[in-house]
């Protein structure tokens, strides 16, 4: 699909979606939602967001960034440490201001996300 036609910016939006809600619990998994954000991040505000009006098309664009960042650290992968601190630049980088709260909101769910990752590990290594 081509990235530069509003049909084909839907398209891979919806193949990532798939993918994410398929396999994206994985532990290695990490690194697909890391394309996902920096597809979501890179593609004309106005063909990922065409229900947007052309003025907030941008601003609608970074709220789907900032849900599928936000999915992604709340996911217990080998990333999500290197996740978690892209999420953190990526909020910076809009508005440090609302950086804080937004960090602090999702902080609860990465540190569970945290946990669960040290017990799948540990239950993996003694299948092995």
């Amino acid at each position: 699909n081509d990235a530069g036609t509003e049909e084909g910016v839907q398209a891979i939006k919806a193949a990532f979606e798939y993918t994410v809600d398929t396999v994206g619990e994985d532990l290695e998994s990490g690194p697909l939602w890391l394309d996902y954000v920096v597809f979501l991040k890179s593609a004309d505000p106005t063909h990922a967001c065409p229900d947007a009006k052309p003025e907030q098309a941008e601003s609608a664009r970074m709220q789907e960034v900032r849900r599928a960042y936000q999915r992604a650290v709340s996911v217990p992968t080998n990333s999500i440490d290197a996740l978690y601190r892209e999420y953190d630049a990526f909020e910076h980088g809009v508005s440090a201001a609302l950086a804080k709260p937004l960090l602090a909101e999702v902080k609860p769910g990465v540190d569970v996300a945290r946990a669960a990752l040290k017990e799948r590990k540990r239950l993996h290594d003694q299948c092995i």
